[in-house]
């Protein structure tokens, strides 16, 4: 990294690649702890280097595997580095109390993608981030998105604390960043809370575009508990939509505070809601605090006005169906207090199936 503490012309280096390889014919136990591999801080950043993982059988308690961009020390420049992809993949995996970040940094970063594969998976208790480096210079380049996250088993079970692929946010001249796609699937049980995608918000005069919120996909077999699920467009002169968010699985969906709600505009476009879809072919859908999917309002207080966006559909499907009083809202956004229209709400649709075979196949 550049530690000059004079004019900050230097800029840090980039980080080399790490690549772990441990195949056949090697069948035995890999154990892995830290691995790091992120860019040095400068005037412009350098960026983290991609880091996979091949493994028959693979365990990490506690690891701790980070490639980020390096952060940028001076804001006329370009800032901070992109953050490099980490790719695992086992044939059997083991995976505890895990911290995983390939996000970008200050002033600019994009995320880089994160791929975690297995035959046999087990995932407990970890956090997973590739999120957008936030705009912090009116100079500043590039698109601060957050990186794709896909965790993808044969059979197995994840449970994860916290995973975000958010967009970074803009107070400059550049757009904000957009969310990440996050797709999660196994022949197994999922247990997720604090999951977001969301789009960047514009911090400065409301000028801008914000960042649409990204998918969120979750296809299983037995049970899915689902807690504080967010994929929100960012709020801007123009913002950004909500994106949509998919559980399919053929056991239980337990479901509490899931957002796909679009940003608030000013003078602009507000952003439409995301949909939402809740689908459990065979068995119980329990939804018990609030499901949103909210069109933008528009927050300017004068002329020129703005026009409130839609509210998207949310659709439940299952073979029973409880819902809580008052927990599913599509409402459509307010228009600007000067004179704007509001929009238009989603609808709310509760689908009943009594085997896969009739189950609906469209919101698949």
């Amino acid at each position: 990294q550049d530690i000059n503490n004079g004019d900050n012309s230097g800029s840090g280096a980039n980080a080399g690649t790490v690549l772990v390889s441990l195949l056949s014919p090697f069948s035995g136990n890999t154990y892995l702890k830290n691995i790091y591999a992120f860019g040095g801080n400068g005037s412009t950043g350098g960026n983290g280097s991609n880091i996979t993982i091949r493994a028959a059988n693979l365990s990490l308690f506690e690891p701790i595997i980070f490639s980020y961009g390096g952060a940028g020390i001076d804001g006329t420049l370009n800032g901070g580095g992109f953050g490099g992809s980490i790719d695992i993949n086992a044939t059997t995996l083991n995976m505890s109390i895990a911290s995983i970040n390939a996000s970008g940094r200050p002033s600019r970063g994009d995320a880089g993608k994160i791929s975690i594969s297995a035959v046999t998976g087990v995932i407990m208790n970890s956090s997973i981030f590739a999120r957008g480096g936030n705009f912090l210079s009116t100079m500043a380049t590039g698109t601060s998105a957050g990186g794709s996250i896909n965790i993808s088993f044969t059979t197995g079970n994840i449970s994860l604390n916290q995973l975000s692929t958010s967009g970074g946010t803009s107070s400059g001249t550049t757009n904000t960043g957009i969310g990440g796609n996050i797709t999660l699937s196994t022949d197994g049980y999922v247990n997720i809370t604090n999951i977001t995608s969301n789009g960047g918000q514009e911090t400065g005069t409301q000028t801008l575009t914000g960042g649409y919120g990204g998918k969120i996909t979750v296809n299983a077999t037995t049970d899915v508990r689902a807690s504080i699920i967010n994929s929100s467009g960012g709020w801007a002169k123009n913002a950004g939509a909500g994106g949509n968010i998919l559980i399919n699985t053929s056991g239980i969906i337990y479901a509490e505070r899931v957002s796909a709600k679009g940003g608030d505009g000013s003078a602009g476009s507000a952003g439409t809601g995301g949909t939402i879809i809740l689908s459990s072919h065979v068995s119980f859908v329990n939804v018990t605090t609030v499901a949103q999917s909210f069109g933008g309002d528009d927050t300017n207080m004068g002329p020129p006005t703005g026009n409130g966006a839609n509210g998207a559909n949310i659709i439940i499907e299952g073979t029973s169906i409880f819902v809580s009083p008052s927990t599913l809202d599509a409402k459509g956004g307010d228009g600007a207090a000067s004179g704007g229209t509001g929009g238009n709400a989603g609808s709310t649709k509760q689908l009943y199936c009594t085997t896969l075979s009739n189950a609906s196949t469209t919101y698949d």
